[in-house]
């Protein structure tokens, strides 16, 4: 087992350190995962390929993440999680650099599933880390701070790299992602605590035996479901934002990447007030009002017959529910965990990887057959879904209860 000791006691020190660190690997991860998204045009003209087509290799990809998640949050917990983000940043690397000479769809494809290791990696250990190190109200803000790193990659990195393929190419932007990942090892290496262990012979029994106390769980059960669920809904959408503003709403690259900044700045205030006194009053209640929210919104920005300028707007509220609602269920999964924080927090990335593959074939399917406006409303369903798994209260008796003064009674 890691030394849990070294951990806290480094953590107590550095804690806004360690926290940002996380932060720094989530956001790389992000922006290798979603920037696809923002080149598409420009992808699909290049290699000649549709647009839809494009879109499945979201599919794979997120189906590769869910297989490498469930390995790697057993394997963060038996030999140490720093160990297994830095392979994952070395899959980014890789991926990004793969990437950026790909002349066909084959290889884009086959280059781009090396960032399913990534994909599968750091999203989950990220927040086991947070998880390990920190506890209570201190938990929820670096959660919070992980999530915000995954939003400052659609404000900072994306529209930096449209920036730089305005200037160079989509490859370019990728040649640069590469790079920045190898500096992030370095980073994490220095800046993160050892956790290193001797977690004895590796075999399929303890990968397997891991994750027994979350399958007997109900409440863990409702809560991974409910992450696949809101997967669906949003990652669906987001995977053809960047199509819809380039075809639909006559965007440029460049001009992409800047909605990209709102989305992105609206998840950012949504991740930072769900980390502040609001997000810690009722979890559950966070978690649903922002993703109904975030459902809604995204459903009417692609329904509604809006400018450009509307569209992006209601974009950026729907983001900023999502980031609300977020930092509420990721903090339900870790808080409520009977079992390691690496096994908890990769398998709520393998549900969210195994939803965002549903998501985006069920959006490339809905968008073939019906548009973009059946798409967003097609898949708003399952934000719906997603909250009464795991919050369905009466609304006015909801409002009573805060209105009304504590008693001795209750």
């Amino acid at each position: 087992m890691p030394n849990r000791v070294e951990t806290h006691q480094e953590a107590s020190v550095r804690p806004l350190v360690v926290a940002l660190t996380l932060a720094l690997a989530a956001m790389l991860g992000m922006v290798n995962g979603a920037s696809l998204g923002a080149f598409m045009p420009d992808i699909s003209r290049d290699l000649d390929v549709s647009v839809p087509l494009l879109g499945q290799i979201t599919t794979a990809i997120f189906l590769g993440g869910t297989a490498i998640s469930f390995c790697a949050g057993p394997l963060a917990d038996l030999y140490g999680k720093r160990r297994i983000l830095v392979i994952g940043l070395c899959a980014v690397s890789l991926s990004a650099f793969g990437t950026t000479f790909a002349p066909t769809y084959g290889w884009l494809l086959g280059t781009r599933l090396i960032s399913a290791i990534s994909a599968g990696i750091l999203a989950g250990t990220t927040l086991a880390m947070a998880g390990t190190l920190f506890d209570g109200d201190e938990r929820r803000r670096a959660m919070s701070w992980v999530a915000s790193g995954m939003a400052a990659g659609a404000i900072i990195g994306i529209p930096l790299l449209t920036i730089i393929a305005s200037f160079s190419s989509w490859r370019g932007a990728y040649a640069v992602i590469s790079g920045i990942a190898l500096v992030w090892i370095v980073l994490i290496r220095r800046l993160l605590p050892n956790d290193a262990s001797d977690g004895g012979p590796l075999r399929v029994r303890k990968i397997l035996t891991a994750y027994k106390p979350l399958m007997r769980d109900r409440t863990m059960l409702q809560l991974y479901g409910s992450t696949i669920a809101r997967a669906i809904g949003w990652v669906g959408t987001l995977t053809y934002i960047g199509a819809y503003l380039g075809e639909e709403l006559g965007l440029a690259t460049s001009q992409i990447g800047w909605a990209y900044m709102v989305g992105g700045g609206g998840y950012f205030i949504g991740t930072k007030v769900a980390g502040g006194r609001l997000g810690g009053r009722d979890l559950r209640a966070v978690y649903g009002i922002g993703t109904i929210a975030m459902g809604v919104l995204l459903g009417l920005a692609m329904a509604l017959p809006v400018g450009a300028a509307a569209a992006i707007a209601i974009m950026g509220c729907a983001a900023l529910a999502g980031g609300f609602g977020w930092v509420g269920l990721v903090t339900l999964v870790s808080t409520s965990s009977p079992a390691g924080q690496g096994t908890t927090m990769s398998l709520n990335a393998a549900s969210f990887q195994l939803g965002s593959a549903f998501g985006g074939l069920f959006g490339g399917v809905l968008l073939a057959t019906g548009g973009y406006p059946t798409l967003g409303i097609g898949l708003m369903g399952f934000a719906f879904l997603a909250t009464s798994l795991v919050w369905r209260p009466a609304p006015l008796a909801a409002l009573s209860r805060v209105r009304r003064p504590a008693t001795a009674d209750g």
